[in-house]
């Protein structure tokens, strides 16, 4: 992502950095950043086996955004062998330029993962937060098989 910074401006911008995608969720997590202006939006789902995921401690907002479980992140974890949490972060992401500053205060000898630099982010102080989605919003596209199976999955919808 640091080979992105000189395109990144004042703008806030997404990054998509998995092979999966999100069926739903994208014009809320824009108008969520739009009203709130956080430092970094979230994409999240509830998973079984955590460990496997970059995951977010959260706090309930208390309340929903269009449709939407709101939380407030509190800390983000990757690949926990011992997670606090079961909701895992869908590698989807709406950034503005600390993201850029978190990731160069990562320590040197550390595989360089969004997380650590979103971590970065909250521990300086920024704001983050997450909306809260279904399983059935993201879409496995990993492998030809994989995304056969979503493309199905989702012209049967």
């Amino acid at each position: 992502m640091l080979r992105a910074e000189d395109f990144v401006n004042s703008d806030p911008f997404f990054v998509h950095a998995d092979d999966g995608i999100l069926t739903i969720g994208y014009p809320e997590g824009v108008k969520l950043y739009d009203e709130l202006r956080p430092d970094v939006v979230l994409f999240l789902r509830r998973v079984s086996n955590p460990s496997r995921y970059g995951i977010a401690i959260a706090r309930d907002e208390g309340g929903s955004f269009d449709g939407f479980r709101l939380v407030r992140i509190l800390d983000v974890e990757e690949k926990p062998s011992n997670p606090r949490s079961d909701i895992a972060i869908s590698a989807v992401y709406i950034f503005n330029r600390k993201i850029i500053e978190g990731l160069r205060a990562v320590k040197a000898g550390n595989e360089l993962e969004l997380t650590y630099g979103i971590k970065n982010v909250i521990n300086g102080g920024g704001e983050a937060y997450g909306l809260l989605l279904g399983n059935d919003s993201w879409l496995n596209v990993g492998s030809v098989e994989d995304y056969f199976n979503s493309m199905v999955r989702t012209f049967k919808s």
